[in-house]
């Protein structure tokens, strides 16, 4: 614990609290049994303070995020999959903008929530056509892992923001059910958050802090089913698909500056010292990828 408390890279005089302090409120919400209901309550409000820009932000990133897409394999006309829908479906709305044929979306929990969809909707508006809910088929609870579409039967296997959120193991399966499920041609995206999603609270903390803790104490701040993050890498990404017949075709990253000094000068736990420092300092990852390999 004492580590977890050293953990902020700051001095005392800021004015907000520290991000340990959000770690543990999520913790506790985690063993109740409306946490993530309240969680959510809680975020809402925050981004109420923040007002119109951070939505507004977040809508242009998807917007560039689908466009990109959209470049590497046309969505109009498309039958995609999709891995975690979320509270306000931005990313489906996104994808249906753009013609998608059929989106078969999948979460875990029931999250959406209409009111929400409703005002991503018209954030969109700003950047993409008018989205066609008429093209969602909204599966929750529902297993991206286990879909029962058909073989052979998807265009794009997509997911925005997600994969960093899934337990390591599921990763894979996520990934043979996207070989399952793709078309010879198809593709498989993922758009994936590679940082410390404390960061986003207290700009304080670096966005490779969460290197640092062993994996034990990991678990007690970062892996509860409201704050779940693997940490694992862009390599590891990588390395899954192409076990598994994957050969990829798009793969852009972010590595700041400071965060790879950060790597090199801060003592990393013993899982990421097989990695290089530039591996590490990956915070964010586009890949796309067709598998050449098919199913038997």
């Amino acid at each position: 614990m004492k580590t977890f408390l050293q953990g902020i890279e700051t001095t005392r005089a800021a004015p907000h609290l520290p991000w340990q302090a959000k770690a543990m409120v999520q913790a506790g919400l985690a063993c109740l049994p409306y946490g993530e209901a309240i969680n959510h309550q809680f975020q809402r409000v925050n981004a109420k303070r923040r007002g119109h820009t951070a939505q507004e932000q977040r809508a242009a990133e998807i917007t560039a995020c689908i466009r990109s897409l959209n470049r590497i394999k046309p969505i109009s006309g498309a039958t995609i999959v999709e891995v975690g829908t979320g509270w306000d479906a931005m990313p489906t709305l996104a994808l249906s903008s753009l013609g998608a044929n059929y989106i078969h979306t999948f979460d875990h929990r029931r999250h959406l929530r209409p009111t929400l969809m409703e005002e991503a909707s018209a954030t969109l508006l700003q950047w993409l056509p008018p989205a066609n809910p008429d093209a969602i088929r909204y599966t929750a609870p529902g297993d991206a892992a286990n879909t029962g579409l058909p073989a052979a039967s998807v265009d794009i296997f997509f997911s925005y923001a997600v994969l960093e959120h899934v337990p390591e193991a599921k990763i894979l399966s996520l990934i043979r059910e996207a070989r399952r499920v793709l078309k010879s041609g198809g593709i498989f995206y993922a758009l994936i958050g590679l940082h410390d999603h404390f960061h986003n609270f207290d700009k304080r903390v670096s966005k490779v802090n969460f290197l640092r803790y062993p994996e034990w104490q990991w678990a007690l701040i970062g892996k509860n089913r409201i704050s779940y993050h693997n940490r694992l890498r862009e390599c590891d990404f990588l390395n899954a698909l192409s076990q598994n017949g994957a050969e990829n075709l798009v793969v852009n990253n972010v590595i700041d500056p400071p965060d790879l000094d950060r790597v090199r000068s801060m003592r990393v736990a013993n899982r990421f010292r097989r990695y290089t420092s530039s591996q590490l300092a990956v915070t964010r990852s586009e890949i796309a990828a067709k598998f050449t390999n098919r199913p038997a």
